[in-house]
């Protein structure tokens, strides 16, 4: 559990330290919900390749996904998240949460394999 945590902690971090650069339009900006109060943008690509992420997490993640779970489901879907996955977008608004005491994370993403 606690190496879990620490693995959130560090990915989180890697992420808003890759945040600071602006980026342009991107093509996801048309799947937005129209009342979007929150969007984060995370770039896999360019977190998966920081020195941050390579010297103290990349062996936990590779060993998460050597796990027989993990393993079920890629083999059978043939994706691989450490190479098929380039961007995460996370859209919040008012629409997302329809129901009082119920929560739904909208997630728009496009994986090309």
């Amino acid at each position: 559990m606690r190496s879990s945590r620490q693995l959130r902690t560090g990915l989180l971090a890697v992420a808003l330290a890759a945040w600071g650069t602006a980026a342009p339009a991107a093509e996801w900006e048309k799947y937005l919900l129209d009342d979007a109060n929150f969007v984060l943008s995370v770039n896999v690509k360019q977190l998966l390749q920081s020195p941050l992420f390579t010297k103290h997490h990349q062996k936990q993640v590779e060993e998460l996904l050597k796990t027989e779970g993990a393993q079920a489901v890629l083999k059978d879907t043939g994706f691989d998240p450490l190479r098929d996955v380039e961007e995460l977008v996370v859209v919040m608004g008012k629409s997302s949460f329809p129901v009082k005491g119920r929560r739904r994370l909208a997630m728009p993403f496009r994986v090309d394999l």
